[in-house]
């Protein structure tokens, strides 16, 4: 069995998510844009199981549409239309099609071969320092992700405040040519190596990425305790629903406003809420034992 997906990236949904299972579960993984044409069609013809994650990687699934596999959706794509339209035809090839947010499966009024699996991932073991003060984003160095917006706006509206960017991906070259003192380009880490930095210097999490799916990062970062400042997309409107925290408008209007707008005196008590509240999104059991049972072929 092997994961495949199309990015070669370390950060992202997919990315996090296919280590995962090969940590935990020994699944190796391959990307589409590392491997060569006839490996990947190696791979196609002989594996006796492959999961499939995100559409780019899934449409492969049509090159073996009878052998029982396994596709994970991660996110919206660019356009919601062209992914129910590939995953509605996914749905007649022989495929479990695990979605990933409870948003992402509402996309879809007829159920059948879906499944819905939240993301799991935590960083609960982190405890964060009682003085930290800075912000964080960890994930693919993407304008995509809204990183260069991110960026553009620290320099012009934010002073006094450290941002920590982590990750890799095409901005990287010019981000780590940046001379700002208030900007930290970490690169691409380890997770202990982030967890050091948000246990020593992070109260915040912030990601100006315009669409999602239930982002690991900002799980990860809701495991913790870190405050988070996200958009106001569908996704993510149970961070103002059910935490009570304001969205960040596209046009980011508001965003210096939130960005300034939190007192030291207050932290502890959020974060605790935060951490408190993290848990009625993550269910590391059900996600355990539905790859357990999938990847072993066995009945729990």
């Amino acid at each position: 069995m092997k994961s495949i997906l199309y990015s070669d990236k370390e950060f992202g949904g997919a990315e996090i998510y296919v280590r995962n299972l090969s940590k935990k579960f020994g699944v190796d993984f391959v990307s589409i844009k590392k491997i060569s044409f006839n490996s990947l069609l190696k791979i196609i013809k002989n594996e006796n199981k492959v999961i499939f994650h995100d559409l780019r990687a899934a449409c492969l699934k049509f090159l073996r549409p009878f052998s029982k596999d396994l596709i994970v959706i991660h996110g919206p794509g660019r356009i919601k239309f062209v992914t129910r339209i590939i995953v509605n035809f996914l749905r007649l090839t022989n495929s479990e099609i695990v979605i990933v947010s409870d948003d992402l499966y509402k996309m879809f009024n007829i159920k059948f071969r879906l499944t819905l699996l939240r993301n799991f991932s935590s960083f609960s073991d982190v405890s964060l320092n009682n003085n930290n003060k800075d912000f964080i984003y960890f994930g693919r160095l993407e304008s995509s992700k809204g990183v260069n917006n991110l960026v553009d706006f620290w320099q012009k509206k934010i002073a006094g405040k450290t941002l920590h960017l982590i990750g890799d991906g095409q901005l990287y070259p010019k981000l780590i040519k940046l001379n700002n003192p208030n900007i930290i380009i970490h690169g691409s880490l380890t997770q202990n190596s982030i967890k050091k930095i948000i246990k020593e210097k992070c109260r915040f999490y912030i990601s100006l990425s315009p669409r999602e799916g239930l982002s690991l990062s900002l799980l990860e970062a809701l495991s913790c305790g870190l405050i988070p400042l996200v958009m106001n997309i569908p996704t993510q409107h149970f961070i103002q629903k059910d935490y009570g925290f304001e969205l960040i408008n596209s046009n980011y209007t508001n965003l210096a406003r939130i960005i300034n707008g939190y007192s030291s005196e207050k932290y502890n008590f959020i974060s605790n809420q935060i951490i408190h509240k993290f848990y009625r999104y993550s269910d590391e059991k059900y996600f355990y034992s539905f790859w357990k049972k999938n990847i072993n072929n066995i009945e729990l």
